[in-house]
This record gives structure tokens, C-alpha cells and sequence, in this order.
């Protein structure tokens, strides 16, 4: 004998019922109490004691002025190589003598090391040079133009 299927089930579900309804009545909702805020009365601005422009009702980007010296880039280089291990390096001057140069890496730690300098003349003709070390100790600048620490009196070290 080929086996049968067996009978398919039946199954009389509840008729659905209305909610029940509610017993709690939210108010209605009403506008917040209007909040009143009294101005100062307008005084005059203060007297300015400095060489600044007037501010502008709008902001204008920087153009170039005419007559304004055109400082050109001598020299531009970047190495930034593929992938994540953070080095880079970057060097560039101007025509006008300035000179940036700094280089950094990834350090064992999970931070970055970073190194590198300035150098410019000031108008009077003084050069300026500072060296910087950035690591795990802080930023560290050296310059013949920052100034020194006195040394430490006798009586402070005793």
C-alpha cells in the first residue's frame, strides 16, 4: 500500500476584538509661555585705539593687490609614499628666503616623531633659524634667537 498524506489541521483562531479603550486623557496641547527679552539700550561703540580696517558687512576673499610683490616657490617637494606607514617628508623656499623643511614616521609606540626647521631673515637682516623635534618627549624648538634660562642660583641646587 502507498503511504497517505495525513489529514491537513485545522485551526479556529480567536476573532479579533477591539482595544480596550483608554483611561487616561493626555491635555491638550498648548503653546509654550511666550518669553520677553529686553535689549540694552544701543551705546556707542568705543573709541578705537588701534590701526585696524573697519570690519565689513561681508566677507571678501584675499585677492592679490595690485603692486604687491609675487613671491614665487624656488623649490616644492613632498614625498608622502603609498600605504599606512605614516612617513612623509616635505621641503620647500621661496624667493624671498624663507625655508621650511620636515620630515616624520610612525613610532613604535603608536604616535609620530617629527623633525625639521625654518629659516627666514628678519627685515633688518638678522637670520632666523629654529630646528624642532617633535616625539614622545613634546615639541621641542632650538634656536639662537629663543631665549636661555639663567643657570640655577647655588642655593637652589643645594
Amino acid at each position: 500500500p502507498a503511504p497517505t498524506a495525513p489529514p491537513p489541521r485545522r485551526y479556529n483562531a480567536p476573532a479579533p476584538t477591539a482595544p480596550p479603550p483608554r483611561r487616561y486623557n493626555a491635555p491638550a496641547p498648548t503653546a509654550p509661555p511666550a518669553r520677553r527679552y529686553k535689549a540694552p539700550a544701543p551705546t556707542s561703540p568705543p573709541a578705537r585705539s588701534y590701526n585696524a580696517p573697519e570690519p565689513a558687512a561681508t566677507y571678501n576673499a584675499p585677492t592679490i593687490r595690485i603692486g604687491a610683490p609675487v613671491v614665487p616657490i624656488l623649490r616644492d617637494v613632498r614625498h608622502m609614499p603609498e600605504g599606512d606607514s605614516g612617513e612623509y617628508s616635505f621641503d620647500f623656499e621661496t624667493g624671498n628666503g624663507i625655508t621650511r623643511s620636515e620630515q616624520g614616521e610612525d613610532t613604535d609606540e603608536g604616535g609620530m616623531a617629527k623633525e625639521g626647521y625654518w629659516k627666514f631673515t628678519f627685515p633688518d637682516g638678522t637670520p632666523a633659524v629654529f630646528r624642532f623635534v617633535a616625539d614622545h618627549n613634546g615639541f621641542q624648538v632650538e634656536s639662537d634667537l629663543l631665549p636661555k634660562a639663567p643657570p640655577m642660583p647655588a642655593h637652589a641646587l643645594a
